[in-house]
């Protein structure tokens, strides 16, 4: 399904934007609209969830954003702990994820949340909305998600779930700085033995001929 980003006036007057996921304009305007919000403009933004895009998220798409790094680990370990505060506090899962996606910076991360949270609005559980963004949610994710739900700790599950991902970054960044001297010493004698092969023996060789 399609997500359109909007900017609207609420009944305050005051002015708001975000993302809204519904099958056309026409009824994301209706959306907004019920809401409470007034349309100043909707526009068709990415296509996020559809069933062409989770097909093609498993494959060459999902591989693709994962090199270009389209959501870092760290910016879902934020999103998580921040998820997990919200419902300890007792908000409900829509609300909270209605309040991350007004926080989040990372575009591409703002809309995959949006439009779980619409999934969620629409009675969908919370497990099930994130299973349809494999190339963000690993299935450990999903799952442990889901056993949170299913055992209403929810809030203690997502917690221990960015303190796994923020291990990962930091064993990650331990790994980048030991591998990091090692390579250079390789590009360094590769030049070296550039320069030894393209310069140097071809003069030696001269000299004894």
């Amino acid at each position: 399904m399609p997500i359109f980003e909007y900017r609207a006036i609420d009944s305050k007057g005051k002015k708001i934007k975000g993302f809204v996921d519904a099958d056309s304009i026409r009824v994301a305007r209706a959306k907004l609209r019920e809401n409470g919000y007034y349309p100043v403009e909707v526009r068709e933004d990415v296509q996020i969830g559809s069933p062409r895009d989770r097909v093609s998220s498993r494959g060459l798409a999902g591989a693709i954003n994962r090199l270009l790094g389209r959501v870092r680990l760290q910016d879902l370990s934020i999103m998580t702990r921040q998820l997990a505060i919200l419902v300890d506090s007792g908000m409900p899962v829509a609300a909270a994820l209605d309040a991350l996606a007004d926080q989040t910076e990372n575009r591409y991360l703002k809309r995959v949340i949006a439009s779980v949270r619409e999934r969620v609005a629409q009675g969908n559980s919370l497990q099930k909305s994130l299973a349809e963004h494999p190339f963000v949610f690993s299935d450990l994710y999903v799952n442990m998600v889901g056993a949170g739900e299913s055992t209403g700790t929810l809030g203690l599950i997502l917690k221990r779930l960015a303190d796994f991902i923020e291990k990962q970054v930091n064993l990650r960044d331990k790994i980048r700085a030991t591998l990091a001297y090692p390579v250079f010493m390789v590009f360094v004698g590769g030049g070296i033995l550039f320069f030894l092969i393209t310069f140097v023996i071809p003069t030696v060789t001269r000299i004894f001929e």
